[in-house]
């Protein structure tokens, strides 16, 4: 079951599958009962007609029976988009009539031949694992008729005269009532409502004043019409059935008077009031309402998540918008002070470069403004040069003098050795001059 694909929760129910698996079940457990033919009836059904008319009827092949409904097509149950991503493009007509299943007759050695039950689970299971829904408004009717693909015997209206419990009509339903015939003082008699698309409210069932049987098949159940507080479907009068209604209305269509009862009063004339109490179940008188009530809630909350995750996703959007839109700007601001910076550079580059005009200024006033005037890049390389030259002079002055004091020193070294030598060589001399002084005094 998939809540997206807008069937009751109740049809997934196993007992809804209950007509495919007819013929094991009766033959299970050692049975010998004959299972050649099987009528299968929804249990909202009322018999009006004689059943043994199906039970000997020709199917012409067919392996089942049932009655053809073309005021529903296949494209109103089957999703053809889906369909065709399976590998399904044009084997089925969207424009074929669907048939209704409340009653079904079945050839079961046919229907055994061709494998309808295991084409049915083969849908079923396909329709568990695709993405998007197969189908809408049902369970166990669209994959019966997408494995019978128009395969059936038809049966005349009357043996399925359906729609008695639900409480609106489709818009085609509509279009077709209106052209019947029912005009505006005729639904208004019957108090009729529109809604969206022409729909008319309550469902206004005609074929039952000639009906062999009576499908309610719909949410609106005979026995769930006073906790569903809903107006019950209207219902021609049957021919055959004579009695005092607690509603009834007469209408005009063309030349013929019809007379309309609810539908579910219909239903408590064939049946007990003790059997009327054994259907309803107490356990479940709440249980639509809360579930429904359930999902509202969790549905809610969803909404409210992601509605608050929306908000918070915008507030720091803009918050981001606001902050990039900031920091463009701060940096508009930086490149356009570049922009200035770079523009006024070769100018400083210029006025740098540019030679020194020479002005004539008086001593005093030139000493008073050398020390305030800023030194330009070529001054410093100048000063730098003329305090490096004069470096070097110092140097090489000092280097000089140095020189001199060494060959100064050497020389007066070498001075010292020459006067040391003549000295010794003196006494010498002396010492042979005197013997010579002597000699006259001998």
């Amino acid at each position: 079951w998939r809540k997206s694909s807008k069937s009751r929760r109740v049809l997934s129910s196993p007992f809804n599958f209950a007509p495919f698996y007819l013929d094991e079940y009766l033959t299970s457990e050692g049975q010998t009962l004959n299972t050649r033919r099987l009528i299968y009836l929804d249990t909202d059904t009322l018999i009006l007609g004689d059943l043994a008319d199906l039970s000997d009827m020709d199917l012409q092949g067919h392996s089942c029976a049932a009655v053809p409904y073309c005021l529903q097509r296949f494209e109103d149950y089957i999703n053809f988009e889906v369909l065709t991503e399976l590998g399904f493009e044009k084997v089925y007509d969207p424009k074929a009539c669907i048939a209704n299943r409340g009653l079904l007759v079945i050839d079961v050695p046919t229907w055994k031949a061709k494998g309808l039950t295991k084409k049915i689970e083969d849908w079923m299971r396909r329709y568990a694992t695709a993405d998007k829904d197969l189908w809408f408004g049902g369970m166990s009717q669209p994959p019966w008729l997408l494995a019978m693909n128009g395969d059936f015997f038809a049966l005349g209206e009357e043996w399925n005269c359906n729609s008695l419990g639900r409480d609106r009509m489709s818009m085609w339903e509509s279009i077709f009532l209106r052209k019947s015939g029912f005009d505006h003082k005729a639904l208004r008699v019957l108090d009729a409502k529109y809604g969206a698309y022409g729909g008319i409210s309550p469902y206004i069932v005609t074929c039952s004043s000639s009906a062999k049987l009576l499908h309610y098949n719909g949410e609106m159940k005979p026995w769930a019409t006073d906790r569903l507080k809903r107006q019950s479907p209207h219902c021609s009068l049957p021919k055959s059935i004579d009695h005092k209604w607690s509603w009834n209305r007469t209408v005009r269509i063309f030349c013929d008077d019809i007379t309309f009862v609810s539908c579910s009063e219909l239903w408590s004339l064939f049946i007990s009031q003790r059997s009327d109490g054994h259907l309803k179940d107490i356990d479940s008188e709440w249980m639509e309402e809360e579930r429904r009530w359930l999902e509202q809630k969790r549905d809610d909350r969803e909404t409210a998540v992601k509605s608050r995750k929306e908000n918070e996703k915008k507030v720091k959007d803009e918050q981001d918008r606001k902050d990039k839109e900031e920091q463009d700007k701060k940096d508009e601001e930086k490149r356009k002070k570049k922009k200035e910076k770079d523009k006024d550079k070769p100018k400083k580059i210029q006025e740098a470069q540019a030679p020194e005009k020479k002005t004539e200024v008086p001593a005093i006033e030139a000493a008073t403004a050398a020390p305030t005037e800023a030194p330009t890049t070529d001054g410093l390389a100048k000063q730098d040069a003329s305090a490096e030259a004069e470096a070097k002079k110092k140097k090489a002055k000092k280097n000089k003098k140095e020189k001199k004091e060494k060959e100064d020193a050497q020389e007066k070294t070498e001075g010292e050795k020459t006067e040391g030598e003549a000295g010794a060589a003196a006494p010498e001399a002396k010492a042979v001059a005197e013997p010579a002084a002597e000699a006259p005094e001998a």
